[in-house]
């Protein structure tokens, strides 16, 4: 009985201590998905796992980006790996 109960109370902690972890990075973690920035315009990706950066390298120079900023304006939003917007 009285290891039940030291095994509740360690767990009650330790699921308490995970919760303060996640309460306290709940900002760092959902600002990717909150952000403003999001709506910037930008080229479509064509990968979801290289994004836009097939588009850059492939590119003479700075080619691409120069298209972009002609088309999109001069702040716009492209993708890299996994498509995490940059």
């Amino acid at each position: 009985m009285a290891v039940a109960l030291i095994l509740q109370s360690l767990l009650g902690a330790t699921g308490c201590v995970v919760a303060l972890l996640l309460w306290k990075l709940r900002n760092m973690l959902l600002a990717p998905f909150r952000s403003s920035l999001l709506a910037l315009p930008g080229p479509p990706s064509e990968s979801w796992l290289l994004g836009n950066l097939n588009q850059i390298f492939k590119s003479e120079d700075e080619m691409a980006c120069d298209e972009w900023v002609n088309k999109y304006g001069p702040t716009l939003m492209y993708r890299e790996f996994f498509n995490v917007s940059v």
